[in-house]
């Protein structure tokens, strides 16, 4: 993204005026012409391509250009050509104003809408085990789900020796019509009640086993065979010592009968849009003396104020509801915050950066738990205030990305840490002593979002009746939504 400095709506304007005149013949500072590049298509393109000129990078383009496309639908519709007012048409360059002070888009889902009640699907797949009451999300982490029902696992299932066991009915009421057993059965232990002869043998293939055990003082051998395709296994005792069996055994799933099932659910989250707006009056007298004294229209000064107060108070809003329910601990488990203390401890001699470096723990420590809890992904990304990110730059890996500085109303750094896998924002926008964690997912994985920024109308400019006392407000519209509140942590620093 480029470098963004104050008022740069000036110089925007200016290019883009330029381009718009001698290609389409269209003076934009004229007030009686400048309505018009909202109605001729190609002049409207190239105007907004000239707005997002200063983005390099592709997505923040395409942001720009959707949020003006619904900005000039928006106008169109609400106004017949005629009555457009030269005011409103600045509502075009107020985007690229607002949009790069944004701190928070860095750190959650932004997208962009033309409805005022959205409706986000989000896509959750579920599995189900044969005979077993739980769902489990997807991926599971911890139940096999692609292999058949189990027996004895883990633990062991008991047989009697001697004796015969129906291992398909024990696994449920199966019987061999619907289903068998796999061939990796395993026999894991032999005892005769007191003594216990560990074995953890497998069968040969026609399912036949041979095992000399010793219990106590006492020997025996123990032979016997699986039926893998009516699921009994048979056992015997040449010296009546041993009594009881433990073996694993494994459903087989060929016949389709027993097999896990996955379903999809789709969440519907609904994210009405809130307004913002800030109204502005001024005279004719200090217009003409802003232009004369700082060569600079008053209106394009009022508009990067304007925009750039409303990101900022955006921004607060969203950090501290990010931040804030991560102590929930009915919705973010205890885990996803960590502490860490910036002094050293008493003894400690190598110094305050060497000490610093052991922030890295905890930061991992509280990823570890967002990938675990979410299974989407480790956090990736981290606001900090700026007097806490100075603790990062002790560290080896910390490094500044110069062409995404300073771009909010108050200034922010943008900075990595572990070799690009975390971005730091650093600004005093966040809370002091408290770094949030974010796992932010990418361009193409909108349901892997934890929260939702959908913007309606980054800056809409609303005009009133012209007098001695020109004035308009800028509206801004937008809608937030949490989905996944496991994908956010808090290191505290004490």
């Amino acid at each position: 993204m480029a470098k963004q400095n104050s008022f740069v709506t000036k110089d925007l304007l200016i290019e883009s005026f330029r381009g718009i005149k001698k290609n389409f013949s269209i003076d934009l500072s004229n007030p009686l012409q400048n309505t018009n590049v909202l109605a001729d298509e190609k002049a409207f393109n190239y105007y907004v391509e000239s707005l997002s000129a200063p983005f390099t990078d592709a997505h923040d383009r395409i942001n720009i250009k959707t949020m003006a496309k619904g900005t000039r639908e928006t106008l169109l519709m609400e106004n017949a050509k005629g009555s457009l007012s030269h005011y409103e048409v600045l509502s075009l360059p107020l985007i690229p104003v607002f949009y790069p002070r944004l701190i928070a888009k860095d750190l959650i889902t932004f997208a962009t809408t033309d409805k005022v009640d959205i409706i986000k699907p989000i896509m959750r797949a579920k599995f189900n085990r044969w005979n077993d009451v739980n769902n489990y999300d997807a991926p599971s982490m911890s139940t096999d789900i692609s292999r058949g029902p189990t027996l004895g696992v883990p633990g062991g299932f008991v047989c009697a020796v001697p004796g015969s066991t129906d291992l398909l009915a024990a696994a449920g009421g199966l019987t061999p019509a619907s289903a068998h057993i796999e061939r990796d059965l395993k026999i894991l232990e032999i005892t005769d009640g007191a003594n216990i002869y560990r074995v953890d043998q497998i069968t040969t293939v026609d399912g036949n086993f041979y095992i000399p055990v010793t219990l106590g003082a006492a020997t025996d051998v123990v032979t016997g065979k699986v039926d893998f395709l009516n699921g009994t296994i048979t056992f015997s005792s040449v010296n009546g010592v041993a009594t009881q069996a433990k073996v694993e055994a494994t459903v087989s799933i060929e016949e389709n009968t027993v097999s896990s099932k996955m379903e999809i659910e789709i969440d519907k989250i609904r994210i009405p849009i809130v307004d913002r707006q800030i109204e502005v009056s001024y005279t004719v007298q200090q217009k003409m003396d802003v232009k004369s004294l700082y060569d600079v229209e008053l209106e394009s000064i009022i508009l990067d104020l304007i925009g750039s107060q409303i990101a900022l108070d955006l921004d607060n809003y969203i950090l501290k509801s990010l931040t804030g329910v991560v102590y929930n601990p009915a919705l973010v488990p205890a885990t996803h915050i960590q502490q860490f203390t910036k002094n050293a401890p008493v003894g400690y001699d190598w110094g305050p950066k060497s000490w610093h470096e052991n922030i890295i723990t905890p930061i991992n420590e509280i990823s570890a738990e967002i990938s675990n809890d979410t299974r989407l992904g480790e956090a990736n990304v981290m606001a900090a205030n700026t007097l806490n990110a100075a603790l990062l730059r002790d560290l080896d890996t910390y490094r500044v990305d110069y062409d995404r500085q300073g771009k909010s109303v108050v200034g922010y750094k943008a900075a990595e840490i572990e070799g690009g896998n975390m971005t730091v924002i650093d600004s005093p926008v966040q809370e002091k002593n408290k770094m949030l964690l974010v796992y932010k997912p990418g361009p193409n994985e909108e349901h892997k979002s934890v929260f939702y920024l959908i913007m309606h109308t980054p800056g809409l400019v609303i005009p009133y009746p012209k007098g001695y006392k020109p004035s308009f407000s800028v509206l801004t519209r937008y809608g937030t939504a949490f989905v996944h509140h496991k994908g956010l942590g808090v290191l505290e620093i004490t």
